[in-house]
């Protein structure tokens, strides 16, 4: 009954209704070591989070707030209720109060790392992720929820600084959660930012635009998940064009490719766009894992460019080839065999490429 009254198509005020006399059915059936309500008291832990957290709590009446304080205090004298009510309870009367919360939201001066780190263990990174998902709901909050994610941000990255206090415990997909939060409201806010930012991710970068493509929520900060994805897979493409990083390059261009496939590029833009990408790249093995990575996902449409490609990527490994032979006193170099065995490599797939 209590769950039928949550659905969507209930109002705020019914909902909160449901959840009080949730609360009210539990502490009257409780029984001192409490496990035989643990689901249901889990269940309404998650919604009365969700429903305090929401802008329209702070504007009910104060019988209302009481009443829901007077349940929690009697459910938390039971053991296994205590956490949820002690991490419910402060929130009830001013959801909102937390003076580095609003500092946060104020904008207006620096908070020290400290600082952030208590109110973090204060609060606890789930409220935190509720606070913004119900922040990023209302879709007239987003410029607050976006300074909540970067302090949160900015927060983790002290893990490894042994000179700062210890950072409370989160978990990767927490990490994931507020990251890919971030950078979709900063696509939006500052793509400059957005751009110098994603660029440092390098393999981190990666990953966080195979999630943000993949999003399925309704969230309107992922209305442009496909256009969020392309210029961070974009970024990080021009990036591992320039490393000899070989895992990178691979993640970076087959994301970007999935990426085009998705957005149905059509083929002379496809190829307009990798024969601009080529002009950047002097790294053979880079050139090498493009042709693959195209020949394998575009198929026949791109044989022509592949084979340019291969052709390209062996001219390279030729003229260095002459010159690892010229300089060498020794005539077979380690750097020369490694060479060769990927030319051959080369080879057989520019062949496999050419058979039918």
């Amino acid at each position: 009954e209590i769950e039928n009254k949550l659905q969507k198509n209930s109002n705020y005020a019914d909902r909160v209704e449901a959840v009080l006399s949730g609360w009210e059915h539990l502490a009257g059936t409780v029984r001192p070591d409490g496990t035989h309500i643990q689901e249901l008291a889990f269940f309404l832990y998650k919604w009365s989070l969700r429903l305090v957290l929401y802008g329209e709590w702070t504007g009910l009446a104060q019988i209302v707030k009481t009443r829901l304080q007077a349940i929690l205090q009697k459910c938390s004298r039971v053991g296994v209720l205590e956490p949820l009510c002690r991490t419910l309870l402060p929130l009830v009367n001013e959801p909102w109060g937390h003076p580095t919360l609003k500092a946060i939201f104020s904008g207006t001066q620096e908070i020290a790392d400290e600082e952030v780190i208590k109110y973090i263990e204060a609060e606890t990174w789930e409220v935190i992720r509720v606070r913004v998902d119900t922040m990023m709901e209302s879709k007239k909050c987003e410029d607050l929820a976006f300074r909540i994610l970067k302090v949160c941000l900015r927060c983790i990255e002290l893990k490894n600084d042994t000179a700062r206090p210890e950072i409370p415990h989160y978990t990767d997909e927490d990490h994931n959660h507020f990251m890919d939060l971030y950078f979709g409201l900063l696509y939006k806010e500052d793509q400059i930012t957005f751009v110098r930012e994603v660029g440092e991710l390098e393999t981190k970068g990666v990953q966080m635009v195979n999630r943000i493509v993949k999003k399925q929520e309704k969230l309107k900060v992922w209305k442009h998940r496909l256009k969020i994805g392309n210029l961070a897979a974009k970024v990080l493409l021009t990036v591992a064009c320039k490393k000899n990083d070989n895992p990178f390059f691979w993640q970076a261009f087959n994301e970007w490719c999935d990426i085009q496939q998705e957005l149905k590029t059509p083929d002379d833009e496809l190829q307009k766009m990798i024969h601009r990408l080529r002009q950047e790249i002097e790294i053979s093995s880079h050139i090498y894992t493009m042709a693959s990575i195209l020949y394998q996902k575009f198929g026949e449409c791109c044989r022509a460019l592949v084979t340019e490609l291969f052709i390209r990527g062996l001219t390279i490994d030729m003229n260095s080839r002459e010159g690892i032979m010229v300089k060498s006193e020794d005539k077979r170099p380690k750097e020369l065999v490694e060479l060769e065995l990927q030319m051959a490599c080369g080879y057989m797939d520019l062949a496999q490429v050419n058979s039918i």
